[in-house]
């Protein structure tokens, strides 16, 4: 056996190309492994369309992994990880951008190995509440230590446990965003919007169909702004789940030609999601919550402007970057919804703050009057805008020395699960 230090990273499959994949992926590349022996325990496996060939199977993970294996009981191999855990040697167990509460069921189990096995465990979690939750920071004092990617959440949790860290991840695939020359954004917009004018903004949204994106109201707004020239495309998952996006877009009265999507093709690879910021012209991001917002700096670092909501981790773009023109026109929430989300009692709905379609029309109608008040003013938001995801790139920290070689205290009391 290697003499070397074994970590098991837990996370999602890098190869599907989901924000927490790519993180897991980009984190790993960060590793030494003439010093380190790495293996990952990941959920998913990209869908056979996403596939190139299926009798020559490619990982762009660069470390051995254990598949999950869920069922509809365990989709996410709780008991599976409880094993390997318990039959392998490791030193570190580190979960990588997993909501903390995701394998909470296993907390304890996970704190005896813990005694019986002398590992480390840490943990880098997301946290896009816009309070403190008492059980939620149960969980999170169960690692060795803990780690949350916003500084929204950093300064909101360290009150409370002081012992908390921010760590900002590594942009995989950050060479990819660049911001195309006039010539190629004119050729991608023929390719990927033929009926559209040079003269049309373009909106996208990138993301999940949740409750938490807010994508009712961000079409309800973005149709009651109703900006001419102008037409949102949205990239999801599933546009008929849980948001029907045609359906929405018949009951609210939306011409068909205004609001475009990927009609559940298949999940674009890095280097054409990079084509497709290029041939737009505003990211549109409204949600409820964000533990990072991976698709704001994918946008910047493209030269895009974006209209955001001002809440959890959209925060850190308003304080983090002393930047005029800003270019991010943020949209304050101004009611309160319900979101599904998971206490200490199970899955519920809990309140959170949230943008209306008023003060999304609001938004868009700012950066439009903006962007077509001077011609030189779109081009200083994209230069901007390029500066603002450099700047991001260049705080980024990096998990070997940041996470790997941190020695926390592991002498400290842990509370139960509430």
């Amino acid at each position: 056996m290697s003499d070397k230090e074994r970590i098991l990273l837990v996370g999602q499959n890098p190869d599907t190309f989901s924000g927490n994949g790519n993180m897991l992926g980009a984190l790993a590349e960060e590793v030494d492994q003439e010093k380190y022996d790495l293996c990952a325990f990941i959920k998913d496996l990209p869908e056979i369309d996403d596939t190139k060939d299926p009798f020559n199977p490619i990982t762009t993970l660069p470390c051995p992994y254990i598949l999950a294996d869920g069922n509809t009981q365990d989709p996410w191999g709780m008991e599976k990880l409880l094993k390997v855990i318990h039959q392998t040697k490791i030193d570190q167990l580190i979960f990588v951008g997993l909501d903390i509460w995701r394998y909470a069921h296993t907390f304890d189990q996970i704190l005896e190995l813990k005694k019986q096995k002398e590992f480390v465990w840490k943990a880098l979690v997301p946290y896009d509440l816009g309070e403190v939750r008492k059980d939620w920071l149960t969980w999170l004092n169960y690692p060795d230590q803990t780690y949350v990617y916003s500084v929204h959440g950093y300064y909101l949790l360290h009150y409370r446990k002081p012992d908390i860290k921010y760590f900002r991840p590594k942009l995989r695939f950050s060479d990819l965003y660049q911001v195309p020359t006039e010539g190629d954004k004119r050729t991608l917009r023929k390719a990927v919007f033929p009926d559209v004018s040079e003269e049309t903004e373009i909106f996208m949204y990138v993301g999940a169909n949740q409750v938490r994106k807010n994508i009712y109201n961000m079409i309800k707004g973005f149709g009651m702004a109703a900006p001419k020239n102008s037409i949102l495309y949205i990239h999801t998952n599933n546009i008929h789940q849980v948001m029907g996006i045609e359906r929405i877009k018949r009951d609210l009265n939306i011409p068909e030609s205004k609001i475009r999507h990927n009609n559940n093709t298949r999940t674009l690879h890095p280097d054409e999601m990079a084509a497709m910021y290029q041939a737009v012209d505003c990211h549109l991001l409204v949600s409820l919550q964000e533990g990072l917002s991976w698709t704001v700096v994918e946008s910047k670092l493209s030269g895009l402007p974006s209209v955001l909501s001002l809440s959890t981790a959209h925060i850190d773009f308003q304080s983090l970057f002393n930047i005029s023109p800003k270019p991010i026109s943020f949209v304050k929430p101004d009611q309160n919804q319900l979101i599904p989300l998971v206490s200490d009692h199970g899955p519920c709905y809990l309140e959170a703050s949230c943008c209306s379609p008023q003060a999304i029309r609001n938004g868009i109608q700012k950066h439009m009057s903006y962007v077509r008040k001077n011609p030189d003013n779109k081009a200083k938001l994209q230069e901007n805008a390029r500066k603002m995801g450099e700047q991001w790139l260049e705080g980024c920290h990096n998990f070997q020395q940041h996470i790997i070689e941190d020695k926390p205290d592991t002498t400290k009391s842990i509370g139960e699960v509430l």
